[in-house]
């Protein structure tokens, strides 16, 4: 099955580079969200039925999160 790229998006946080994929295949849509660290890849993949569901949760926890400045957004 091959994924055919939607969307796609990188930022830089720390040393840290993380990836967003919207792909779409025969099975459908997801969001590969890839982070790269080193020499260690990981990535998760979320369905789009629940992408909303995702970000409100990720919204909600992230306003839980210590006041800090906002960095600059860096795409690579």
């Amino acid at each position: 099955m091959r994924n055919n790229e939607l969307a796609g998006d990188n930022i830089q946080v720390e040393r840290k580079r993380f990836a967003f994929s919207l792909l779409q295949n025969q099975g459908g849509c997801v969001l590969r969200i890839s982070e790269e660290a080193g020499n260690r890849r990981s990535a998760i993949m979320i369905p789009a039925s629940g992408l909303e569901l995702f970000l409100e949760t990720l919204s909600r926890v992230a306003r839980k999160a210590p006041a800090v400045p906002k960095p600059s957004k860096k795409s690579a």
